[in-house]
């Protein structure tokens, strides 16, 4: 499991109430599912359908952009941003 900083924009920051946290998860979907367990309805709406995400958000690892990859098949490390 990795510590990851995720910073947040735009509907995603309004739905968190924050701009930036910190969360422990060992992939990208795990990850979207902390944040959804962390800030409610409001960030499951924001974010959208599980497994769907990548169609309403831009989601970067270290600036990079996943594009089509499986969320579950994108691996976190201690320190991502």
């Amino acid at each position: 499991m990795a510590t990851v900083r995720v910073r947040m924009f735009a509907t995603v920051r309004e739905a968190a109430g924050v701009s930036e946290t910190e969360l422990d998860a060992s992939t990208l979907s795990e990850l979207l599912e902390s944040l959804r367990t962390r800030f409610g309805k409001g960030m499951a709406a924001a974010l959208g359908t599980k497994g769907s995400e990548g169609d309403r958000v831009v989601l970067l690892v270290n600036g990079r952009n996943t594009g089509a990859v499986p969320m579950d098949e994108v691996p976190l490390r201690d320190g991502d941003d």
